[in-house]
């Protein structure tokens, strides 16, 4: 059976910030789809496996680069040493 990450989000009209919390991650999987359906999964530290669905609310841009480092510029997850960071750009920009 798979655990949950400790994971936060914020959002702006234009984009969501999701940050997931799982240190030395490995086999670190993001798959997000064009009508909002997000996906992670991962080995954590203890090579126990880490996994969580997200049903966003609206469409969004799936082009997104995948980098690691610690610097996280727009339309891109980042795997760094303790987080995944992923910024996530909507299709619309919308209060919601």
């Amino acid at each position: 059976m798979s655990r949950h990450p400790v994971t936060k989000w914020a959002q702006r009209s234009d984009r969501v910030f999701l940050t997931i919390e799982l240190p030395d991650a490995k086999d670190v999987k993001l798959n997000l789809k064009p009508e909002g359906h997000f996906n992670f999964s991962a080995k954590g530290s203890d090579d126990l496996p880490y996994e969580f669905d997200l049903k966003l609310f609206d469409a969004v841009n799936v082009e997104v680069l995948i980098y690691r480092s610690c610097c996280l510029q727009e339309s891109k997850a980042v795997v760094a040493p303790r987080t995944i960071c992923y910024l996530i750009k909507k299709m619309s920009a919308s209060g919601g």
